[in-house]
């Protein structure tokens, strides 16, 4: 009689494995090249749904990232910036179920937040959390997705928010010159707006195209969905494509990939030079950069060395020069970062008033020696290290993992590419990183902007012509 319950039991126990662990279809899925650390991982199909699927049962959570391949420049296209970020942002503000509070009040509960980035080129959704609470968590996200409305109050008082912000953006100078710095080095191409709302566009971003936005990324957007976790995680298969709607073998409108074409920019005699006057300020914000053509984003892993060399870190020759040497700054970077369709190089830092013109020209002093390659092999050993020691964080990591693979697959390079990045860099010479630097960080291509005291005008001036920007202009 024992024996026989005991034997009941275990057959119990396998019917309910069979019916709560999902099985893989041999038809649906293929192997991908294992992790480093011998992790596996399936690219799967779920009714035309691409799936990423990392097998990691380590512990007992799941990393989840969806996809969307358009961004703010859809954004653009209409006259409406901000408006995806904006739609994004207010998924959680309310459905005709759920108000706001109960919404955020059962993310709460779960444990979880539902994060939305948008760039010009892709939006991403980042989800995480324990993996037994990831169906109710993504029953909870596709009622959302396929029913919010945008309630009036919750979308009058982000609006303020962001009204706020923006007027306060003159007491944060070196946000200021981000935003300044975007606008007029890439003036004149689709990427020259944010991608969060202007003051002129929040007057534009309605309930009504708040939930038409939604609808094109539903509709006509083609999506990926990423996941990390054991292979429990497999069970919101069928909340995915029937409750959000993420079918599209049924919905093939859903296809919409967006791509644009961009120009190479001309050289000029001296650097485009912009200051933006903040009365009563002592210091200095310094951005110099220029946008990247697909041609020259060809070697991403190259890009990676050659900012990393110069602006990467303590030992990195910029950080040398400017912090180390003459105590001009307390910090200096560089990055060369190349999306899909465009890229971007630059140099920030920040420096008092005084001492700006100092250390203009020391920065392209720099860039002038380096582009010659007179620069010691063991500080381009020393990069080289630092990068290809730095590498294997990247796999530890499920949420910087996941943001990795999201990334290659967005400028279409294989996972293989990723795995071979410390052999890959490790195989450039001093010849490549030198012409890199000639050839990315030119002087005469780039965008200046600073950001600073009006009286920064007249040691500007020796280096070229000085264009004077009023900062609410860029708002």
């Amino acid at each position: 009689m024992k024996n026989s319950t005991i034997t009941t039991l275990l057959i119990l126990v396998i019917a309910i494995t069979i019916i709560f662990v999902p099985t893989l279809k041999a038809e649906d899925c293929s192997s991908l090249p294992a992790l480093p650390s011998g992790t596996k991982m399936q690219k799967c199909n779920w009714e035309g749904l691409e799936v990423i699927w990392i097998n990691d049962s380590k512990f007992p959570l799941y990393e989840l990232g969806l996809y969307f391949s358009d961004g703010a420049l859809s954004d653009s296209k209409e006259g409406v910036v901000g408006e995806s970020e904006t739609m994004f942002h207010l998924l959680t503000a309310g459905t005709k179920e759920l108000s706001q509070a109960e919404i955020l009040d059962q993310l709460e509960f779960y444990g979880t937040t539902i994060h939305s980035d948008v760039t010009h080129e892709q939006s991403t959704i980042k989800i995480s959390g324990l993996t037994k609470d990831l169906p109710q968590v993504m029953k909870l996200f596709c009622h959302l997705w396929s029913s919010s409305t945008f309630p009036v109050k919750e979308v009058r008082q982000h609006k303020q928010r962001k009204r706020s912000e923006l007027e306060n953006l003159i007491s944060m100078p070196s946000e200021l010159a981000n935003r300044a710095f975007r606008a007029l080095s890439l003036k004149g191409t689709p990427y020259e707006n944010p991608s969060s709302p202007t003051l002129e566009s929040l007057n534009k971003i309605t309930i009504n195209s708040l939930t038409q936005k939604l609808s094109h990324f539903h509709s006509k957007v083609k999506k990926r969905l990423y996941l990390s976790g054991s292979q429990e995680v497999l069970a919101i298969r069928d909340i995915l494509v029937n409750e959000c709607g993420f079918n599209q073998k049924l919905n093939q409108e859903a296809s919409f990939v967006r791509r644009e074409t961009v120009s190479e920019s001309a050289l000029l005699d001296a650097p485009k030079i912009y200051l933006i006057p903040l009365a009563n300020s002592n210091q200095a914000q310094i951005r110099i950069g220029r946008m990247l053509t697909p041609l020259e984003m060809k070697n991403s892993d190259l890009l990676s060395l050659t900012s990393n060399f110069l602006g990467g870190g303590f030992i990195s020759l910029l950080m040398q020069e400017l912090r180390v040497k003459h105590g001009l700054t307390y910090g200096v970077g560089s990055y060369a970062i190349p999306q899909h369709d465009y890229g971007r190089a630059g140099i920030s830092t920040s420096t008092k008033n005084e001492s700006l013109e100092t250390a203009l020209n020391l920065i392209a002093n720099t860039l002038l020696e380096a582009g010659k390659g007179n620069f010691s092999d063991e500080s381009l050993q020393n990069s080289i290290r630092y990068l290809a020691g730095n590498y294997l964080f990247g796999f530890e990591d499920p949420s910087l993992f996941l943001t990795q693979l999201i990334y290659y697959d967005h400028v279409e390079r294989s996972y293989q590419e990723l795995y071979r990045f410390p052999q890959t860099v490790a195989s450039f010479s001093k010849e490549d990183v030198t012409n890199s630097i000639r050839s990315i960080f030119e002087w005469n291509r780039n965008t200046i902007v600073i950001v600073g005291s009006k009286a920064l005008a007249k040691p500007l001036s020796k280096i070229g012509k000085v264009t004077i920007i009023n900062h609410r202009t860029l708002l």
